[in-house]
Parts: structure tokens; sequence; C-alpha cells
């Protein structure tokens, strides 16, 4: 592998060989004109958190950003899609560092679903620009391990404390989410009614606040549920304001 760092255009020749032929070939190469984040991570480690996708195994990761080395850690992101090929990483700095953006994680998503790599980077868009609600941020990025291409990604703005903190939102308000475990066989979280409410701490994953589901029990089956005229919900509303 060779990296040519000289600016400008480069012209390489290289002579190849197989099976007692050779041959010559024109290489085109290029610069990234997105942001380069490199991790490094030994290939034993790589090779061991691939091995065991459904386990939160974290190793060691330091992570250059815009030049800049951050000390971190990093495991696989997500639920079912950690059986694809290409992996969701999610990185956790330490030492109190904190990225330009002021968060202290990094959520890189593979899309390995969606071969465009547009779905998700349009619908955060469009939900920023469309409506009043919150929506991560997101950004393609050059992705390297160990200083080889690892691949195109997607650098997708974490909903925590901080994300909720810049979007003028209490960050030690409740915070939940609805990514219940992929063996439950009961439904999913889409924000409807559970028949059982012990169902909800499975369905729902708290984070944040407090941890009796009370206020978000009120919200879908009081709030979402209610006719949009009456009283009640508009006491709700100005609570929740």
């Amino acid at each position: 592998t060779y990296r040519i760092t000289a600016p400008g255009p480069v012209q390489l020749q290289a002579t190849l060989s197989s099976g007692g032929r050779t041959g010559d070939a024109e290489l085109l190469g290029y610069a990234s004109n997105l942001p380069i984040l490199d991790f490094d991570l030994p290939d034993a480690d790589w090779d061991a958190m691939r091995a065991s996708p459904g386990d939160d195994l974290w190793f060691d990761a330091p992570l250059t950003v815009d030049d800049v080395q951050y000390p971190a850690r990093v495991r696989l992101h997500g639920g079912s899609s950690r059986e694809f090929l290409k992996k969701s990483l999610r990185f956790d700095l330490l030492d109190g560092a904190k990225l330009p953006r002021g968060s202290d994680h990094l959520v890189l998503r593979a899309e390995w679903p969606d071969k465009t790599m547009l779905r998700n980077f349009l619908a955060m868009e469009l939900i920023r620009a469309g409506t009043w609600l919150a929506a991560p941020r997101t950004e393609f990025v050059h992705v390297r391990r160990n200083g080889q291409f690892h691949g195109l990604m997607l650098w997708t703005e974490r909903i925590d404390g901080d994300f909720l903190r810049s979007n003028g939102y209490d960050p030690d308000g409740s915070l939940y989410e609805a990514d219940p475990p992929l063996a439950h066989a009961g439904p999913g979280g889409s924000l409807r009614p559970l028949p059982d409410r012990a169902e909800y701490a499975i369905v729902y994953q708290h984070h944040r606040g407090d941890v009796d589901y009370d206020d978000l029990i009120e919200l879908i089956e009081g709030l979402l549920q209610s006719d949009p005229d009456t009283k009640h919900v508009s006491e709700s509303l100005a609570a929740m304001d």
C-alpha cells in the first residue's frame, strides 16, 4: 500500500506480474475532501470485536480528528446491524476529552443496507429544516484504521446530555431509547400504548431522568392518544415546555 502526499496531480506507473505474464497499468489517486478520522486498533482487537458482534466489547483506540489525537475507546454500535458486513462504530473519549462539537461521544454509522448512504442524512436534514424538532447533526467522513482506508461513514451526533444541552433542553431530563432487545417478541418502540406497563422498561431503554416511566407513559398513553383540542393536552404541552 502506498500513500502519496504530494500536492497537485500525480502520475503513477505500475508494472504488474501474474502467472508469468507482465504488463503496465496506469493508477489514479485522489485526495479526500471529506474530514478524515483515523483510529488505531490492532488487528487482534478488531477481529475479536467482529467475532462477537452481540457483545459490547470495548477496546482502547486512540482517535485522530483533523490531525488532533484524542484518547478513546471503541465498540460496535447498533442492534441487528451489528451482523452486517460493514460495522457501525461508537467511540467514547477518555480523560475528559471533548471533540470540537463539544461531545465526548462519536457514532459512525456504516449505512450498510442503504447503498446510497443518503436516507438517514436526508431524513435528519429534512426534520431540522422543516420542523421544530431537534435532529442529530450528520456529516460524511473518510475513516481510516491504523492509517489505512476503512470506509466512508456517516458521523452522526449521539442523542445524549450534550445533545439535549446544545438544543436547549434540560441535560438531566428524561431520555429514553426505543430499542428493545433483539430477542423481544412483542411490539417495538412505536410510541403506541403497550398492553403491560412492565413492558415499557423492556421496549424503551432508560438513559436519564426518573426511572419509574411515568413521564413516558403519560406522553404515549395520555398526550399522544388525546384529542388535540382538549384542555388536558394543552396543559400537558405547557408542562413539558
